[in-house]
C-alpha cells in the first residue's frame, strides 16, 4: 500500500467518524428540542435513529434530514412542511427534488421534477395516525426511480418521511432495492421508521 493511499484511507476514516459524531450530536439536540417543545403544538422535531451505513447530507431546501446510502443510489428522509405549506405540497416538492437526482428529463415540464410519476397508495405504518402513504415511480430511458412517502400525524407536528432508490434497466450490480407493494423489503428503512417514538 502506498503512502498516499494510506493517507487517503485515514482521511476517509476520519470523515466517516466526524459524520457519525455530527449525526449523534444532531440526534441529541433533536431529542432536547423535542422535550422542550412538548408544550408547543406548532414546533418540535421528530426523534429517530439514522440507520448504520447511511450518511447525513445537508439539504438547504428542506427542513429535516436527508440520509444517503454511500454504496447504492438510495436514500431516506425526514422532513417538515415550511410555514403555511401543506404536507401535500411538501410531498410534491420531495418528488421534484429526488426524481432529477437520478433521471434527467430533457423534455418540457410534465410533472414534479419534470418527470411523469405513477403513484399508488400504501398501507400506513403503525402509529402514523391519519397520515397517508404513497409510492411513486418514474422511468427514464435506462433507469427508474421509486420514492415512497409516509406522513406521520401523531407527534407534535406532522412530518413526512420516506425512502427512495434507483435501479437500471437492464439491472446492474449497484442498483438500489425497491420497496414492495406493502412498503417492505428494505431493512434500513424499517429501522428508521421503527425508531420513531410510539
Amino acid at each position: 500500500m502506498t503512502r498516499n493511499m494510506t493517507i487517503s484511507i485515514n482521511y476517509i476514516t476520519r470523515l466517516a467518524g466526524l459524520s457519525l459524531a455530527i449525526g449523534i450530536l444532531l440526534a441529541l439536540v433533536a431529542g432536547l428540542q423535542s422535550t422542550s417543545a412538548q408544550d408547543s403544538k406548532n414546533a418540535g422535531p421528530a426523534v429517530f435513529k439514522i440507520p448504520d451505513g447511511y450518511m447525513q447530507v445537508p439539504v438547504t431546501d428542506f427542513r429535516g434530514v436527508m440520509m444517503l446510502d454511500p454504496k447504492k443510489p438510495a436514500g431516506m428522509f425526514v422532513t417538515y412542511p415550511n410555514d403555511n405549506e401543506t404536507t401535500e405540497a411538501l410531498r410534491r416538492r420531495v418528488l421534484a427534488f429526488v426524481g432529477p437526482m437520478f433521471i434527467h428529463a430533457k423534455d418540457k415540464p410534465k410533472g414534479e421534477g419534470n418527470l411523469i410519476w405513477t403513484t399508488k397508495s400504501l398501507p400506513a405504518h403503525p402509529d402514523d395516525g391519519e397520515g397517508k402513504a404513497t409510492m411513486s415511480i418514474s422511468s427514464g430511458a435506462n433507469e427508474e426511480v421509486q420514492v415512497t412517502i409516509y406522513e406521520r400525524t401523531t407527534g407534535v407536528r406532522p412530518f413526512l418521511y420516506g425512502y427512495f432508490g434507483m435501479r437500471h434497466n437492464p439491472a446492474k450490480g449497484d442498483d438500489a432495492k425497491f420497496l414492495d407493494d406493502q412498503g417492505q423489503g428494505v431493512k434500513a428503512f424499517d429501522k428508521l421508521w421503527k425508531s420513531f417514538p410510539k
